[in-house]
């Protein structure tokens, strides 16, 4: 590990009796902020990469799960947030909207969570029963995204029938214009 510096950095290299922590934090001074995050620093995927930790890279199945778990987290937070948008445009009470809520707000936590947890130890050959929180995540996204479809469905207006105008737009002096798309 001696004279090792990440690719792309400009930084000296981190001498080996630094690397362990040693009381000596080698990037003070040098990354903003750095001293506030000192405690994370060691947990991200970044630095077990950086510092080639053993137990990360030595260790295929941590780092298909700690893969898995940030892929889940940067797509599910896009879907929760896309899908919180349409939560007031959906035909639901207000338990069911709450419900919907909570469950597209709990499943990009618990999921990508169930990934890291489950292969916490670096000496873990497969994941521990932390993974169920990969299931529970699951059930909740297929929750709350199945009864938002739902309350979106139920919130479509129907096309009234032949010859019969829609009196909301009577009143704002527009016409009823049906539109006949091709069967498939």
């Amino acid at each position: 590990m001696t004279g090792y510096s990440p690719p792309g950095t400009h930084l000296p290299p981190v001498k080996e009796e630094e690397a362990d922590g040693g009381g000596i934090d080698p990037y003070r001074g040098r990354v903003p902020g750095a001293r506030a995050h000192r405690g994370l620093r060691g947990v991200s995927l970044l630095g077990f990469i950086s510092r080639r930790t053993p137990g990360y890279l030595d260790n295929p199945v941590r780092q298909n799960l700690f893969r898995a778990g940030h892929a889940h987290a940067g797509v599910l937070i896009i879907l929760a947030l896309v899908g919180l948008l349409y939560v007031d445009q959906a035909d639901l009470g207000d338990g069911l909207k709450q419900l919907v809520r909570w469950c597209l707000a709990a499943a990009p936590i618990l999921m990508p969570l169930g990934f890291f947890l489950s292969v916490a130890s670096p000496r873990a050959e497969r994941p521990n029963r932390m993974i169920l929180f990969t299931y529970v995540g699951g059930l909740l996204l297929a929750v709350g995204i199945l009864t938002l479809g739902i309350g979106l469905l139920r919130a479509r207006r129907p096309i009234p029938a032949e010859g019969v105008a829609d009196p909301a737009r009577v009143e704002a002096g527009t016409k009823l214009v049906r539109v006949r798309l091709p069967a498939l």
